[in-house]
């Protein structure tokens, strides 16, 4: 998870893009990650929904 979130950072520096990655695992024993702009971000599990939510609201994929 390290060295993908290392990759997804370099590559938004070099591209100018940004990003939110919601990792969510299918075995109950592994971590929900979130990452905001490359970076790991320390979301509750209830709250991650909310996240995505907004991440494509924000996007102008989700209805207002």
């Amino acid at each position: 998870m390290v060295r993908l979130l290392d990759a997804l950072c370099e590559w938004e520096r070099r591209t100018g893009r940004r990003s939110t990655l919601v990792f969510v695992p299918h075995t109950p024993d592994e971590q929900y990650v979130v990452a905001q702009d490359g970076k790991p971000v320390a979301t509750p599990r209830g709250m991650i929904s909310d996240i995505l939510e907004i991440a494509l609201r924000e996007r102008g994929r989700l209805g207002a």
